[in-house]
């Protein structure tokens, strides 16, 4: 009897269309501070209106780089 190796399944993920509550899970802010940072215009998420007219936020891998790089502190820029 053949004994065969287990292959390694490698994933990446792809942090692509997250809300806004995904966003703040991964990044470990409010969702009030992300909102703050949206309206001073450092972070740029896609804005789409649901179906019931509120505004939703859709954030990417960029925006979470983004968003990491401006929170480290000045000196390890």
């Amino acid at each position: 009897m053949k004994k065969y190796k287990e292959k390694e399944i490698i994933k990446e993920v792809f942090w692509d269309d997250l809300t806004l509550k995904e966003f703040s899970g991964i990044v470990d802010k409010s969702i009030r501070t992300i909102s703050r940072k949206i309206s001073q215009g450092k972070i740029h998420p896609k804005v789409i209106k649901s179906k019931c007219g509120t505004t939703e936020y859709i954030f990417n891998n960029d925006n979470i780089k983004a968003f990491l790089y401006d929170e480290l502190p000045k000196r390890s820029r």
